[in-house]
């Protein structure tokens, strides 16, 4: 699964949330041609890469979002 967000006063900052089943899953998507492939490409935009091992609590889009008062 992957989240792509940015934030909301500094839209040039993107954060890129991959989630994957397990270890292997991760390490095999490594080794793929178009993950490299991204690597490649975007190495210059990224500042930092953390893998971060977490446990999810609740994942998912909310729809029907009311309008913001700001």
């Amino acid at each position: 699964m992957l989240y792509a967000v940015y934030e909301k006063e500094h839209p040039n900052r993107v954060w890129v949330f991959e989630m994957y089943t397990d270890a292997h899953a991760y390490q095999t998507h490594l080794e793929t041609p178009h993950f490299k492939k991204f690597l490649e490409v975007t190495k210059k935009m990224m500042i930092s890469k953390t893998l971060l091992d977490a446990v999810p609590i609740a994942l998912g889009a909310k729809t029907n979002i009311a309008p913001s008062a700001n």
